[in-house]
């Protein structure tokens, strides 16, 4: 014998609609929402500007217990490397500093390099309110021109609440 339950609706006693949680279900590491940002044209980053910020992307969390994965896809060309050196990355939660990797290329005696990779992270930001991250580059000085997303359109950035 089989049975069928068919409702309209379901409300908790005060009104509200259930999460997953008050019908005890367990969506810990389920994905819950993805934002997809694409970059599209290039940006020319100078050996002296310093931190710069080349690419943003934002989410909402629903979640404060959620975390945040972020996945880059991008390329980079330097131009005018006379002598060796290195660039960084770094990652922020709007202004705040969440990731930096001080080498991310060394460059040694060379006037033109292209290179693709990716950069991923995974973030606790602890909240529901809206989230911009900032991704900057930083070249050393002296060091020539980096060209980010050149060509255009190649750099991705995906970001993906994921139940905590």
């Amino acid at each position: 014998m089989s049975s069928i339950l068919k409702v309209d609706q379901i409300q908790l006693s005060n009104g509200n609609t259930p999460t997953a949680g008050d019908l005890g279900l367990n969506t810990t590491g389920s994905v819950l929402q993805v934002q997809h940002h694409i970059k599209s044209g290039q940006v020319v980053v100078s050996d002296t500007a310093g931190d710069t910020t080349v690419f943003s992307g934002s989410i909402t969390p629903t979640s404060a217990s959620s975390k945040i994965l972020i996945l880059m896809s991008h390329n980079i060309y330097t131009s005018g490397i006379i002598s060796s050196g290195s660039f960084g990355e770094k990652i922020l939660r709007g202004s705040t500093e969440i990731y930096n990797k001080s080498e991310v290329w060394y460059v040694s005696n060379t006037l033109d390099m292209f290179e693709a990779w990716s950069t991923n992270f995974y973030d606790s930001p602890s909240t529901t309110s809206s989230i911009t991250y900032n991704y900057q580059l930083q070249p050393s000085s002296g060091r020539g021109v980096l060209k980010y997303n050149r060509g255009g359109g190649n750099a991705t950035m995906t970001l993906m609440e994921i139940a905590g």
